[in-house]
C-alpha cells in the first residue's frame, strides 16, 4: 500500500477502471444494480477506505422518483439475508462499527 492505512482515510481504493473510476466504486455500482434487480438504476459511488476493526461501512444516498420506491427498497433490504435495516433517522442513530459484530446493517 502506498499510504499508511491505520488512522487514515484512503480516497482511492484499488486501481482505476477504463472509465476512470476506481474499481471499488464500480463494484458498488454493479452490486447495487444486482441487489435491486435493475440494471437501469443510475449509481454514482464514492468510496473512501477508513480502517475499522469489524468490517466496512458503505454510506449511500439514493434519490427516488416517488415515496413508493423508498418503501420497495426498505422492503428489499429488510428481507435480505444477513441484513439489519436501521430505520431511525434521528441524530446519531446510524449503525456503528462497534455495533456490527458480524451483521450487515443499513440506515
Amino acid at each position: 500500500m502506498k499510504h499508511q492505512t491505520a488512522f487514515n482515510a484512503i480516497p482511492q481504493i484499488d486501481k482505476c477502471t477504463e472509465n476512470g473510476y476506481p474499481l471499488e466504486e464500480m463494484k458498488m455500482v454493479h452490486e447495487t444494480r444486482k441487489i435491486m434487480g435493475d440494471e437501469s438504476i443510475e449509481v454514482t459511488a464514492i468510496c473512501v477506505r477508513i480502517p475499522v476493526v469489524r468490517g466496512i461501512l458503505n454510506p449511500c444516498m439514493w434519490e427516488f422518483k416517488n415515496d413508493d420506491d423508498l418503501e420497495d427498497v426498505q422492503r428489499l433490504l429488510s428481507n435480505a439475508p444477513g441484513v439489519t435495516l436501521v430505520e431511525d433517522p434521528s441524530f446519531q442513530s446510524d449503525p456503528l462499527d462497534t455495533d456490527a459484530k458480524g451483521n450487515r446493517m443499513f440506515s
